[in-house]
């Protein structure tokens, strides 16, 4: 049986290979769906190789390849290097964290290596891909088209999971850990987690993407209604994603990323609307009953509840962390956690307490030097985007896309701060590559505009 798969199979693999090889976009394009499903192709074969190194390798790939490829296109693309080099501030930081010895063991190259991969680099990697396969504004719409009906994909299998069940995969992660945090309230809460690493991401996730395509759904005019209809079916998708996921954290993202579109906007009348709908939607959380009979609005709400019991649980984690940190400016060092750091250790609490969002590990490896340095090249970043969004760029239909992605880096902040999901899969690869997209958009503008103009 398996002689006979792999003769069938092996020929498909070849051209699978070729087409990847010699057509760019398709080589984009899986590997952007690679992102996505990675985690959840591992509940199902177990990989010789660290999942984080199998990605990045795919990734190191296919930038090669584009790069291989770009005489196709006269090497027509163009890398962002402001971008680059403020992200390269906090890869340099990273790269220095290796001499970071607060714990006392000494230098522990391996764990370093492990956590330096994805903070500092992988994210530059993302943005050089975006850069070489993005080479004209009508591929901003091809890759949100991909991302779409990936995006549908995941909410189908979400329907799937809380329909029939989960398969035996799912049922043994649950089993093996999962069950913990996706099993609550004896049983009469479920999170769905689709094929995403966990169901805090997937809320998360779909939260952002809920806000980029109903904007785009909202904004396409109706001359192009296929286009429209389908941005409206991911964004509903995705909403019921995050809905299903019962992340709380889900919430926040999405009122992040449309308070962030609304101001890019710079309409009044769209701020007085927005902020009219936001507290409507809270106020119907916090002070009414309404829809408590679905157990995903339940757990939607608790994220209101200041006096909620996992709040409570996250505020004491940070409180024993904040007495140690004083004390490590610099952070434990990156890669430092329980499995590194012995009992005996000072910092033993600092490494082995759960941190729950991504600011408060990041914050734990690499101290308030570390969590500042990131959190200015975020500004940095969030800031150049919206400028180039407010005082660049003048299409209108580049324009709201720029917005909406701008909104969603904007958006994924908050994710960052709520749960521990800002580099996870497909995070790194969407998140920075739509940041990539705002960085180009000048230049995708000024080209399309000596197309038209050659054309004419």
């Amino acid at each position: 049986m398996n002689l006979a798969i792999l003769a069938l199979g092996a020929p498909a693999l070849i051209y699978a290979l070729y087409q990847f090889c010699t057509r760019p976009w398709f080589g984009f394009v899986c590997v952007l769906a690679f992102n996505y499903a990675i985690m959840g192709v591992t509940r199902y074969v177990t990989l010789p190789i660290p999942i984080s190194v199998l990605v990045e390798a795919i990734n190191l790939f296919l930038l090669f390849i584009l790069i291989g490829q770009s005489n196709k296109y006269n090497n027509d693309w163009k890398v962002p290097l402001p971008l680059i080099c403020v992200y390269a501030i906090w890869t340099v930081f990273c790269c220095a964290e290796l001499m970071n010895d607060t714990c006392g063991l000494g230098l522990n190259v391996i764990a370093w290596f492990k956590d330096v991969r994805l903070y500092g680099f992988d994210p530059i990697v993302a943005m050089l891909v975006f850069s070489i396969a993005i080479r004209n504004k009508h591929d901003t719409q091809k890759l949100l088209v991909a991302m779409g009906f990936l995006l549908i994909a995941a909410g189908v299998k979400c329907y799937w999971q809380r329909t029939y069940g989960f398969d035996h995969a799912e049922q043994a992660w649950l089993d093996f850990g999962g069950a913990k945090t996706h099993i609550l309230h004896a049983g009469t809460l479920i999170r769905y987690f689709s094929f995403f690493t966990d169901a805090a991401n997937y809320g998360s996730h779909s939260a952002m993407m809920t806000a980029v395509f109903g904007i785009h759904a909202v904004f396409t005019p109706f001359k192009r209604w296929i286009l429209k209809a389908f941005y409206t079916a991911v964004s509903i998708a995705c909403l019921y994603g995050m809905f299903m996921s019962g992340a709380r954290a889900g919430t926040f993202v999405l009122i992040g990323t449309m308070i962030a579109y609304v101001l890019l906007s710079r309409s009044w009348k769209m701020f007085s609307l927005a902020l009219a709908g936001l507290f409507l939607f809270v106020g119907v959380l916090m002070f009414t009953n309404y829809g408590n009979g679905v157990q995903a609005i339940r757990r939607i709400r608790s994220a209101f509840n200041p006096e909620d019991a996992s709040a409570q649980v996250r505020e004491d984690n940070k409180d024993a962390i904040s007495k140690y940190m004083d004390e490590a400016p610099l952070g434990i060092g990156l890669g430092r956690d329980w499995t590194n750091v012995p009992e005996y250790n000072r910092f033993y609490i600092v490494a082995s307490t759960a941190p729950d969002s991504t600011w408060v590990y990041l914050w734990t490896q690499t101290g308030i030097v570390g969590i500042s340095i990131f959190s200015f090249v975020s500004f940095l970043i969030l800031f150049r985007c919206s400028t180039i969004v407010w005082f660049v760029l003048q299409d209108k239909e580049l324009q709201t896309t720029c917005a909406a992605f701008t909104a969603a880096g904007a958006g994924w902040f908050f994710a960052g701060y709520a749960n521990q999901v800002y580099f996870q899969y497909p995070n790194t690869f969407v998140v920075f590559g739509m940041l990539t997209v705002v960085f180009m958009a000048p230049y995708l503008e000024q080209k399309a505009l000596k197309s038209e103009n050659a054309g004419g």
